[in-house]
C-alpha cells in the first residue's frame, strides 16, 4: 500500500480541492520538470486583499469627485454605501464625455483619470 503525506492525504480528501501551502509546494517541487498553469478566476484577488476592479473603479470615481468637491471627504468615506455611490454617479453622469455606470469602458477610463 501506498504510504501518503498525512497532510497531503486530508487535502485530497476535502471537498474543495485545495491544498495546503506546503503540499502544493511539495508538489511542484516534485514535478519540477513538468509544465505548470495556474489559474485564477474571479475573487482571487479578494482572497489575497487585492481590490476588485468594481472596488477600485469606485475609489477613482471617488476621487475625481472629491477633487471637484473639495471639503466634503468625510461625507464619502464609506464607498459600500448606496446613496454614496449614487450621488458620486449623479455627478459624473452630467459630466461630458464620462462613461455610464457598467458601460465597459469605465476601468480603463477611470484608470487614466486618476
Amino acid at each position: 500500500m501506498n504510504q501518503q503525506d498525512p497532510t497531503l492525504a486530508r487535502a485530497m480528501a476535502r471537498d474543495d480541492n485545495s491544498l495546503p501551502l506546503d503540499a502544493f509546494i511539495r508538489s511542484i517541487s516534485v514535478n519540477i520538470e513538468v509544465p505548470h498553469m495556474l489559474l485564477l478566476g474571479a475573487g482571487a484577488s479578494i482572497s489575497s486583499r487585492i481590490p476588485s476592479a468594481s472596488t477600485c473603479i469606485w475609489q477613482w470615481k471617488r476621487s475625481i469627485f472629491l477633487s471637484n468637491h473639495p471639503g466634503m471627504e468625510q461625507n464619502f468615506e464609506e464607498l459600500s454605501l448606496g446613496m454614496v455611490q449614487q450621488r458620486i454617479q449623479d455627478w459624473l453622469d452630467t459630466q461630458p464625455g464620462f462613461p455610464r455606470s457598467g458601460d465597459e469602458g469605465e476601468y480603463g477610463f477611470y484608470i487614466d483619470r486618476c
